[in-house]
């Protein structure tokens, strides 16, 4: 090898190895809004008319979970599909920051609200706070409360909103040959919806990316039935249901046996919290379970996924 040669790959190492600035993702820090044609020329948060911080959601896991999860992920590239007013989407665009390699977080939401807001299901007819669409002429302006959000929480550098459906969302990162690191999975829960999600989105994970969702918990059957589904349909996947409150996710096995070595590090920020009962890197096991070993026996379509992995 030439000196000239190893000079270049040098120079190539060092250049890859450098953080990106907010707002620009992956390998090569080319990923960010500008990846999307339309918004090479709008910004989105250009001439907002601010209005007062109103970030509720329906979070239950600690800040440093997500931390932990964007780590697990070396993440520079994240999407989350179901946003609202913007609470998970804050939290994940602080844990980029916090991990200090830039990144760039893309909002897929339509803002218009889940069949559930519209029938006001869980709140037996009642006006529900938690919510409220903020209907003008009937018509939900959502949106703007969330881009105000993240502005109010200094975050609006790192997070491109795309009001769109999902599949629209997963069609248009596709033909930006966006590689994604973290995708968060937080839409419509019904199990149509959901496994749509999940189909629609994983063929556009990193290799050895997170794909992450919420709520998989008796409350919404539809995602548990999609999640045991993942689990039985994909057995590369190495699929963790607990640990993080409801929060489950999947990822690779050969990813999951080589953690990066900051898995188990904290944010810098001295108010977070470790969230209990974190998972601790996949160790192979010595033997095969029995769930396993009657996987090809076993056609019902509803496995049942025992403690952080079905192997």
């Amino acid at each position: 090898m030439t000196i000239h040669r190893l000079a270049m790959i040098v120079w190539i190492a060092h250049v890859l190895a450098q953080p990106c600035e907010p707002g620009f993702g992956g390998p090569d820090c080319s990923v960010s809004r500008r990846s999307i044609a339309l918004l090479r020329h709008h910004d989105p948060y250009d001439g907002l008319k601010l209005r007062p911080p109103r970030l509720t959601g329906w979070s239950k896991v600690a800040d440093s979970a997500y931390f932990k999860l964007i780590s697990l992920a070396n993440a520079t590239v994240a999407v989350e599909v179901g946003v609202w007013r913007g609470l998970s989407a804050s939290l994940l665009a602080k844990s980029m920051r916090d991990c200090g390699k830039g990144g760039v977080l893309f909002a897929v939401d339509t803002w218009l609200g889940a069949i559930e807001f519209w029938n006001l299901r869980f709140s037996h007819g009642k006006p529900d706070p938690a919510r409220d669409m903020e209907l003008i002429n009937g018509y939900p302006s959502v949106f703007y409360t969330f881009l105000s959000n993240m502005v109010h929480e200094n975050v609006s550098k790192f997070v491109v909103p795309l009001p769109m459906t999902s599949a629209m969302g997963a069609s248009l990162l596709a033909r930006a040959r966006v590689k994604i690191d973290l995708i968060h999975l937080d839409a419509a829960h019904e199990y149509g919806d959901i496994k749509q999600d999940i189909e629609l989105w994983l063929p556009l994970l990193a290799r050895c990316g997170v794909l992450l969702g919420d709520d998989y918990m008796k409350n919404w059957p539809g995602v548990k039935r999609a999640v045991n589904e993942l689990a039985h349909e994909k057995p590369w996947l190495r699929v963790v249901t607990s640990g993080y409150g409801v929060k489950w996710y999947a990822r690779r096995r050969e990813c999951e046996m080589t953690p990066p070595a900051n898995i188990s590090s904290s944010p810098p920020s001295p108010s977070s919290r470790l969230s209990p009962g974190i998972v601790e890197p996949f160790k192979p096991p010595t033997s095969l379970p029995q769930v396993y070993r009657n996987r090809k026996r076993n056609r019902n379509p509803n496995p049942k996924v025992e403690g952080v992995q079905l192997d």
